[in-house]
């Protein structure tokens, strides 16, 4: 996860949180993506292998994060893997004032912990 500035934002950047989430699976088809967040669809290789699942994960997840003002990205390779993107807009004051309870200032440069980075 990592606190920044949308990279894609023109003036002034609006922070974000961006939660990225990778797995080394079965990966989904490229003609496959561009309905996987489509209420109870499943990924051809996903049935054709007897993985359960209800095709319902992703929508909730899009679901949310719009309604949030996020964005969900994923990108996915055949028998390399999915990778997933949630990035949300954070209020500056909300994170100031998080980053002062925890009695921590802003840092000169992103901190790591446990593969977590934390970036102004």
């Amino acid at each position: 996860m990592s606190l920044g500035p949308d990279p894609g934002t023109v003036g002034t950047p609006k922070p974000r949180a961006l939660l990225t989430i990778r797995d080394t699976g079965i990966g989904i088809p490229a003609e496959d993506q561009s309905t996987i967040f489509t209420r109870f669809f499943r990924a051809s290789n996903a049935t054709t292998a007897n993985i359960p699942g209800t095709g319902l994960g992703l929508v909730i997840v899009r679901m949310i994060v719009e309604n949030h003002g996020g964005r969900v990205d994923l990108e996915s390779e055949v028998d390399r893997g999915t990778t997933v993107s949630v990035s949300l807009p954070l209020r500056a004051e909300t994170v100031a004032e998080a980053l002062a309870e925890d009695g921590v200032g802003p840092p000169e440069q992103p901190a790591v912990s446990s593969g977590v980075a934390f970036t102004p």
